[in-house]
């Protein structure tokens, strides 16, 4: 068990050290400084949220 803790630890490593994830952590971090770009996202979230509910009840959804 502790050789799959230890890969597991060397993985994580090397997630936060490549530079993709780096520029990921950037851009969230610039999302949450941008509160014009949370809400859009958070409006963009709840309709989402708002047809996903719909297409599980099998209701249609509204254009406009």
């Amino acid at each position: 068990m502790e050789e799959i803790l230890d890969l597991a630890r060397a993985l994580g490593r090397a997630i936060a050290s490549h530079p993709r994830f780096k520029t990921y952590r950037e851009a969230a971090r610039r999302l949450h400084d941008d509160a014009e770009a949370r809400q859009a996202l958070d409006a963009y979230n709840q309709a989402a949220a708002g047809i996903a509910e719909k297409e599980e009840n099998a209701q249609p959804r509204r254009s406009g």
